[in-house]
């Protein structure tokens, strides 16, 4: 490892496992309300993101992420918040990642400064619009298919009435 990186707070590696994958950790300072998302600047102790949502019902923290993912290449399911102070301060966690400490360090400093397109967080709601749209739909199914079936249960015992009245039973 570089003289210096071994010393840096700002990226912390766990041991690898059998497979070669581990856990890591980035100390992140956020700011919300920009015109992109960007990487801003990478010290020792701190990584500074820029984020192009505002600060409001948990938009800033899910952008953050999906930014995260895509500038390192990983699967959202493998970013995560551990925690976020109200301030702006927050450490995320990366799973099942190959990097070494260094080599995370280096592909982070190859992004500083590329503007992004804010995307992460409306495309997030949209799937989630678009889910509970699935869902209602499943359920108007369900209750017309249970209409049917309660009009047609209706239909047989008015039928199955009837010629028990003829025959006066």
């Amino acid at each position: 490892m570089e003289p210096g990186h071994a010393a840096w707070k700002c990226v912390s590696v766990e041991p690898k496992d059998s497979q070669g994958l581990g856990t890591a950790k980035l100390e992140i300072v956020v700011t919300p309300g920009c015109q992109c998302n960007k990487l801003v600047k990478i010290t020792p102790e701190i990584l500074f993101f820029d984020v192009g949502v505002l600060r409001k019902q948990n938009r800033t923290n899910v952008e953050l992420l999906g930014f995260v993912a895509f500038l390192l290449d990983l699967r959202e399911d493998q970013v995560r918040l551990e925690s976020a102070s109200e301030a702006k301060g927050k450490v995320v966690v990366l799973s099942g990642v190959k990097f070494q400490k260094r080599e995370l360090i280096w592909a982070l400093e190859r992004k500083v400064g590329q503007k992004h397109e804010a995307h992460f967080a409306e495309d997030n709601v949209n799937e989630a619009r678009q889910q509970s749209n699935k869902e209602a739909a499943k359920k108007r199914k369900e209750l017309d298919e249970f209409s049917s079936l309660r009009a047609f249960s209706a239909a047989s015992s008015v039928e199955a009435a009837v010629p028990n009245l003829l025959l006066g039973v």
